[in-house]
Order: C-alpha cells, then structure tokens, then sequence
C-alpha cells in the first residue's frame, strides 16, 4: 500500500500529519525520552541513528517489567535461532560420517 492508495481527506478536513511521518522525513528531530542522559547517544536517537520501542519512548523511566519483557522476547528469539543452527549442523555432521 502506498500513500497514493490512500482514500482522499475530507475539504473541510483538519490536516493530520504523525509525528513519525515527520520524524522519519527528517523535518523534525525525534523524541528522545529524558531517562537518556547521555549526550551523545541522546543526539544518535533524534537525527534517527538509534530505534526506541515506542513502549519505552513514552515513559520517562522504563519499569522492570517492560525490561525483562524485552530481554525475554530477544533471549527467546535467538535461543530458537540457535537451536535450529545447531540441528542443521547436527545434520550435517551425520551426512557427512555416513558417506
């Protein structure tokens, strides 16, 4: 879907423009969330280098309940990358002590 696939807004219709939309064309810097207080990394978030979850981004402080939520989520996910690399592996290994 494209910008263009959009149905048109309304004559008398207050434009609406998202904050990302602005943010990702560069017209405006992005938010940074005050519980950063490095000036460098704070600076590599609003010129766009650094993503924040949106769930972090509008709480000044993430609670320990959105940090473990994340950490878990990521752990999962590369413990079953992991374990499919090692079955492919493992299969490998057989291949080739049977020929």
């Amino acid at each position: 879907m494209s910008i263009l696939d959009l149905p048109p807004m309304a004559d008398n219709a207050t434009p609406v423009i998202l904050p990302g939309l602005l943010s990702g064309l560069g017209i405006t810097r992005r938010q940074v969330p005050s519980w950063i207080t490095d000036p460098d990394t704070r600076e590599s978030i609003a010129i766009g280098e650094y993503e924040i979850d949106d769930d972090l981004a509008v709480r000044d402080t993430p609670t320990l309940a959105q940090i473990k939520k994340k950490i878990t989520g990521r752990l999962c996910f590369y413990v079953l990358v992991y374990q499919a690399r090692i079955a492919e592996l493992e299969q490998r290994i057989s291949a080739a002590e049977d020929d």
